[in-house]
C-alpha cells in the first residue's frame, strides 16, 4: 500500500503571506525609523486599513503610478495579496469585495515564479518620480520563515506629493539607489528577493500619505479608496476562476522553487511527486491526485478539501514506490490532478527496472 502525503502551499509570513494569516495584527507598526524633518515612517507595519482623506489636489493623487515590477501580471507575476480593506478584527476585504488578503494585510503582495526566476531577476521599478529616503542592502534574500522582519532589503519613496511608496523584501546586493537621490518613473531600482520576512521572492508594495495613514491604490467597491486609482492603468482585478500555471512530475519534495521534471523512475527510487502551482483556490474547492498503473488501477490517492481561499499557492502529492506491492509493474504509469471533480491535469512517466 502506498504512502499518501499531501499538500503544500506557497505562503510569504507577516510582512505578504500567501495564505489567509490566522493571528491578528492589531493597530501596531513593527518598526519605525525616524527621518529628517521629524518624519516617522514606518518600515513594516500591520497598520488596519482606513478611510483616509485626499489632503492633495485629485490630479496629483489619482492615476499617477506605475506597477512597480517589469513582469507580466498573471503570467509572470501574480497578486498574492491585495490590501486588507476590512477594519473589523478576523475579517479580511479586497478592494473588489473579495478575499485576496489576510487581516490587517497593509500593501499589495506581488510573487513571481519561484527562486530561479529570482536568481534570473526581476526587476523592481520606481512607481513615480520622486526622492529616495531609505535605502537599504545587504541582508539575506533566500529567507524561508525564518529570517527577522527588519532584515528587509527595501526602498522608500517620497513622492511630489508627499505620498511615499515602499517596496519590501528585495534581492541582496540589488538595491541600486541611495537616499536622497532623485529618481525618475518607471527607473529600476533593485530586484525582487525574499529577504526579511519572507517565505518566497514576491514584492510587498505600501503606498502611505505624508502623514504615514496607509492608501490602497486600488480604486474599487470595497476599497478605501472609494474616488480614482492612484494608477495610471490599474490592472483588471485577479481574483476569479481556477487555473493551473506550471505542473510536473518530479522525485523530489518541492521547497517553493520549481522542481527538477522527471520523466523515468525506478523502483528503487523513494518517491514520485506531482506539483503544481495554481491561481484562484476556493474554500470548500477539492484537490485529488490519483496514480494509476500501467494496467490502469488506481495505485495511490491524495485529497485535500481547501478551508480557505489562496490567490496563488501551490501544492503537490507524492507516493512511494519502493517496496510496496504493485510499485514493480513495469511501464507507463498515469497521474491524474483533480479540480472539483473534473480533470485539469494529466502527467505520465515510466517505470523501468
Amino acid at each position: 500500500m502506498a504512502v499518501e502525503t499531501v499538500n503544500r502551499q506557497l505562503k510569504i509570513k507577516k510582512v505578504g503571506k500567501i495564505e489567509v494569516a490566522k493571528m491578528k495584527t492589531e493597530h501596531r507598526l513593527l518598526k519605525w525609523i525616524f527621518m529628517a524633518g521629524a518624519i516617522l515612517v514606518p518600515l513594516f507595519g500591520f497598520g488596519q486599513a482606513r478611510d483616509v482623506p485626499l489632503l492633495f489636489p485629485l490630479a496629483w493623487g489619482a492615476g499617477q503610478f506605475i506597477f512597480p515590477l517589469d513582469c507580466q501580471l498573471g503570467k509572470t507575476c501574480f497578486v498574492a495579496n491585495y490590501m486588507d480593506d476590512d477594519p473589523a478584527p478576523e475579517r479580511v476585504k479586497d478592494w473588489s469585495c473579495g478575499s485576496i488578503t489576510y487581516d490587517g494585510h497593509n500593501g499589495t503582495d506581488y510573487a513571481i515564479e519561484g527562486w530561479e526566476a529570482m536568481d534570473q531577476g526581476v526587476d523592481v521599478l520606481a512607481a513615480d518620480a520622486g526622492v529616495v529616503i531609505e535605502a537599504i542592502d545587504g541582508y539575506y534574500d533566500r529567507c524561508r520563515r525564518s529570517c527577522p522582519y527588519e532584515n528587509s532589503n527595501h526602498v522608500i519613496i517620497r513622492h511630489k506629493n508627499g505620498l511615499r511608496t515602499v517596496y519590501h523584501h528585495m534581492k541582496k546586493g540589488s538595491v541600486l539607489v541611495k537616499r536622497g537621490q532623485e529618481v525618475t518613473k518607471g527607473q529600476k531600482i533593485g530586484e525582487v528577493g525574499s529577504s526579511g520576512d519572507s517565505d518566497a521572492p514576491h514584492l510587498h508594495f505600501i503606498v502611505t500619505d505624508s502623514e504615514i495613514n496607509l492608501i490602497n491604490p486600488y480604486a474599487g467597491p470595497c476599497s478605501s479608496n472609494k474616488s480614482e486609482s492612484y494608477w495610471e492603468n490599474q490592472e483588471p482585478y485577479q481574483g476569479g476562476t481556477f487555473k493551473v500555471v506550471k505542473a510536473l512530475l518530479t522525485d523530489q519534495i518541492p521547497d517553493g522553487s520549481t522542481p527538477k521534471p522527471v520523466s523515468t523512475l525506478h523502483p528503487r527510487d523513494p518517491i514520485v511527486t506531482l506539483w503544481l502551482r495554481v491561481l484562484n483556490v476556493q474554500a470548500g474547492d477539492i484537490s485529488e491526485w490519483l496514480w494509476y498503473t500501467p494496467q490502469g488501477e488506481l495505485y495511490s490517492r491524495c485529497k485535500v478539501v481547501h478551508d480557505r481561499p489562496y490567490a496563488y499557492s501551490y501544492w503537490y502529492c507524492y507516493t512511494t514506490l519502493a517496496g510496496y506491492p504493485g510499485a514493480t509493474k513495469f511501464g507507463a504509469w498515469t497521474v491524474h490532478y483533480l479540480h472539483n471533480g473534473t480533470i485539469v491535469e494529466k502527467a505520465t512517466f515510466d517505470l523501468e527496472p
